[in-house]
């Protein structure tokens, strides 16, 4: 290997020596987290770890001097599946306990007492800047004495997510002017209510204003966890924990554009020692079915909860002269208001045990204070001079209904010419209930369209040795915006060169803490999976056949410029010609789109493709198959001049899938699930329009499932 060609993807992977002879020795992955380290590649990193055993937030204990030999260092993990449910991220290392001062038996000791699970603990590091790695609660402190070893105590952590998942049910007021971020406050405001503890404070929650308005929002009986994926599964949206313990949601409109956090890969020097390409067919979608909850008002004064003991039995409540019972009481369904109980209608009372006595309701003082999520305390007070017996007592109230059998749901199922089935997937959006008129098939579209297409993952290890790759991999955070690329220049090149998002870091920092190295692994989804729910259009033309007019989408979007367009059988074809570029608009700002269709029956001589960035008929990008000269055509439209781009031989067939994907300059085309073109243009920043492209094509091609949606 080429010691020019080599330098740099060696610099990246770890210290490395020319021997005279010309070969090249490098540290292996295993050696530069070891004693084999040259100490002198990287300026020190100062880690702390502390806890906080008062537990008033100052993480006042520095146990980092105790992280040392012969323990293992420590790890963390953090992350967010596939399928955008976050993981309880873990911590862990092994502290020095020769002295015993980690044993819980040592009254000597100056931890005696403190060492319980939820002990709050940080892990920080200094380079330059600070940086909080890791917060969370000790889960476990496991000691270890064994023949001819040192006394050492396994630390298990978790983050305040755990406390999520395992809370104690909570209960919240029926809503029906929530949006997404007003309802997951006020399920944190319920669990804060209920065990009188502020767990996650205002400082503490970081969240983006929801853009999904919650037709009705209530929760019963739910843990916090359960409760606050239910409404961030309705927008949807991503909620995960910070390093530093704050709680972060995403909004669904926050993953879009294509500026970096960071630029990692080629000219960067920041590479990482190894790449695994995750990609595989667990993504492979090809039916959706989405469905949301319907809830509205029941009528006023229905009965929701009633106490009868039963006439004739001798089991009727009995309270003493001035006794108040009270009791709390879970009931089955939400409801918006308590009707107040009314004097034998909702209660009564009775000298005799079976009601046969004197009549003593007007002896009883009776109260119904809801407490939200179906929570009711009632309280029935005797204030005769002598016993009295409740023979009755019900609750009315206006309950919030729940159709079951009249969930909306879309079902749209889309295959792969010549691939079998992929899995089907089913989408459940438990507050968002009619939303907007088109939501669910938007929902179902979006992500049948998005995962028609491997989704390739990365998971880059690294072993930061340089001063800007010790500060990155420091401060990265879930959620960062990645631009990676490694094009190939030498034979282990990944040939990777896109914008991703991080979605799961796992550091592992030697014991002694080194003070100069550690690995972190990093797993990068692409951003292009992220993708705007409230800019997009498409049709499946599944409509009565039409003469001159595309009418409107199947989501409510209006085809411009479709005169010579008809339906034919459901799929669109040209009647003329001449060029004809029906197009839909995205809506404001959805200018970096992605833009398919499945075009089928293509004639000798049919140019038929699709428009992006489309402006007017003077201003456009479009990409067709040319079947009369067997190309695949790039070119822009500017000021009506048009200018080839790129024109890569392709043997055109009868039918083929189209895909466009243009983020800021650069266009990608993909034909059949096969990338053809990768190039840059800047010509035209504005459009904010897709459609199809159609010419020499009439009463031949058709183009079936076009779609379009903002990046």
């Amino acid at each position: 290997m080429a010691i020019d060609s080599a330098s740099r993807r060696l610099a990246a992977l770890g210290d490395w020596t020319l021997i005279p002879d010309g070969t090249v020795t490098l540290f292996d992955r295993a050696a530069m987290l070891g004693d084999y380290l040259p100490l002198a590649a990287v300026p020190r990193i100062t880690w702390s770890l502390y806890a906080d055993f008062d537990r008033d937030g100052t993480y006042e204990t520095d146990l980092t001097s105790y992280v040392t030999k012969p323990g293992p260092g420590v790890a963390i993990s953090r992350g967010i599946n596939p399928d955008g449910v976050y993981q309880v991220s873990k911590f862990s290392t092994q502290l020095l306990n020769n002295d015993g001062r980690f044993s819980d038996r040592n009254s000597g000791s100056a931890y005696y007492g403190q060492m319980n699970p939820d002990v709050p603990m940080r892990l920080t590091a200094e380079y330059g800047d600070a940086y909080t790695m890791w917060t969370g609660y000790a889960s476990s402190w496991k000691r270890q004495w064994r023949a001819g070893a040192v006394p050492m105590v396994a630390l298990e952590c978790w983050d305040i997510a755990h406390y999520l998942v395992d809370s104690d049910a909570i209960n919240t007021t029926v809503s029906t002017s929530r949006d997404t971020d007003g309802a997951l406050n006020a399920v944190l405001d319920a669990w804060e209510d209920k065990d009188g503890t502020d767990y996650i404070p205002a400082a503490n929650r970081d969240f983006d204003d929801g853009v999904q308005d919650l037709s009705y929002h209530f929760a019963i009986g739910q843990k916090v966890m359960d409760a606050l994926m239910a409404v961030v599964r309705s927008e949807p949206g991503w909620l995960w924990v910070k390093a530093d313990g704050t709680l972060r949601f995403e909004a669904r409109n926050a993953r879009l554009g294509v500026t970096p956090d960071d630029t990692w890969g080629d000219g960067t020097g920041i590479f990482p020692v190894a790449i695994d390409d995750l990609t595989n067919d667990w993504d492979y979608i090809t039916s959706v079915r989405a469905r949301a909850s319907v809830f509205s008002a029941g009528q006023a004064g229905q009965e929701v909860f009633r106490f009868q003991r039963g006439a004739g039995t001798s089991d009727s409540l009995l309270l003493a002269s001035g006794e108040t019972y009270r009791r709390t009481f879970q009931l089955s369904q939400a409801f918006e208001a308590l009707t107040a109980p009314v004097a034998t209608t909702d209660y009564m009372g009775n000298t005799a045990i079976d009601g046969s006595g004197t009549d003593r309701t007007s002896s009883l003082t009776v109260e119904a204070t809801a407490l939200g999520g179906g929570m009711v305390t009632i309280s029935i007070k005797n204030t005769h001079a002598s016993s009295v017996y409740v023979t009755l007592f019900r609750l009315r109230a206006q309950p919030v209904n729940f159709f079951y059998g009249d969930h909306p749901e879309t079902f749209l199922e889309l295959s792969v010419a010549g691939r079998p089935a992929g899995k089907g997937l089913e989408i459940d959006k438990p507050f968002t209930g009619d939303g907007s008129t088109y939501q669910l098939a938007n929902d179902a579209m979006q992500t049948l369209r998005t995962y028609r297409y491997a989704v390739p993952r990365l998971k880059l290890s690294f072993v930061p040795n340089s001063d800007s790759a010790v500060a990155k991999m420091l401060a990265l955070e879930l959620g960062d915006l990645i631009r990676y690329t490694d094009t190939g220049i030498t034979t282990s090149g990944s040939y990777t060169d896109d914008w991703f998002y991080v979605e799961g870091l796992e550091y592992h920092i030697p014991p002694d803490w080194a003070g100069q190295s550690f690995m972190v692994d990093v797993t990068l989804t692409p951003s292009y999976v992220f993708r705007d729910l409230d800019k997009i259009a498409w049709d499946t033309f599944d409509r009565d056949d039409a003469t001159g007019d595309l009418g409107t989408s199947d989501n409510g979007v209006v085809w411009a410029n479709d005169g010579s367009m008809n339906i034919v059988s459901s799929a669109a074809r040209a009647s003329s010609d001449s060029l004809q570029m029906p197009n839909v608009d995205l809506g404001a700002s959805a200018t970096d789109q992605v833009v398919e269709a499945i075009i089928s029956e293509i004639g000798t001589g049919d140019e038929v493709g699709l428009v992006f960035r489309y402006v007017d008929a003077d201003n456009q990008y479009r990409v067709y198959l040319d079947k009369g000269s067997n190309e695949l055509i790039l070119e822009k439209n500017v000021a009506t001049v048009v200018t080839e781009i790129t024109s890569p031989a392709f043997t055109v067939g009868t039918e083929h899938e189209l895909r466009v994907i243009v983020q800021g300059s650069r266009i990608r085309v993909w034909v059949d699930h096969a990338l053809r073109i990768d190039t840059t243009d800047s010509a035209l920043t504005s459009g904010t329009k897709v459609g199809l492209f159609s010419r020499n094509a009439s009463g031949t091609a058709k183009f079936n499932w076009p779609y379009g949606q903002r990046l």
